[in-house]
């Protein structure tokens, strides 16, 4: 929760240096967690990037994605909006929301993830008010490509290669059965990943 959010950050700081550090902390106030309340900072992962300073990759992403959903390691039918001032480590967080069920979608730089942060909010009271579980978001109109290092990236380019194989590599590594994202645990889809790296 985001009351915790300044004690984990403390606590990680001096091991995430060099690293990307991906956020999926949203901002709100009990009991009111279906009104948009954004702190002075701007955002959640406008702070983290401040407190973890320059050094460190902060990628904001995951806000709209339920936990149930997340748990169950299987398609999920929304989009993932990927936030962060290093294009790097934003295509990375997109092949990782690809590769778990979901579709990354850039959404340009951290100060942008406040537009998330606070549509979380409001997708908690779209749930409320009409009984689903788990309403998401779908951006409509991008045809083909699922990120932007694809549409960057033409196909069989060796550019493109080295991103998939960069990302994969960042994916997998020393993850054996499960990723974390925060304190969610997150089986991810192996068939994807492996149709991912053979593209």
């Amino acid at each position: 929760p985001f009351s915790n959010h300044a004690a984990i950050l403390e606590e990680i700081r001096d091991c995430v240096a060099g690293k990307i550090v991906v956020d999926a902390v949203v901002p709100l106030v009990p009991p009111k967690v279906s009104l948009v309340q954004l702190p002075a900072q701007g955002s959640a992962a406008q702070i983290a990037q401040a407190r973890l300073g320059d050094g460190v990759r902060v990628v904001s992403a995951f806000h709209h994605v339920g936990a149930a959903k997340l748990r169950a390691g299987g398609a999920v039918d929304c989009d993932v909006l990927v936030f962060g001032n290093d294009r790097e480590a934003r295509d990375a967080v997109i092949a990782l929301a690809d590769a778990i069920g979901t579709r990354g979608i850039d959404g340009g730089p951290i100060a942008n993830s406040v537009a998330a942060e606070a549509l979380t909010s409001v997708l908690i009271g779209v749930n409320r008010r009409y009984k689903v579980d788990g309403a998401g978001i779908r951006i409509t109109g991008i045809t083909g490509a699922t990120s932007r290092a694809y549409r960057r990236n033409a196909p069989g380019s060796s550019r493109r290669k080295r991103a998939i194989r960069t990302s994969t590599a960042r994916i997998t590594s020393g993850i054996p059965t499960q990723l974390r994202l925060g304190s969610l645990r997150v089986k991810p889809s192996y068939d994807r990943l492996q149709n991912f790296q053979r593209d």
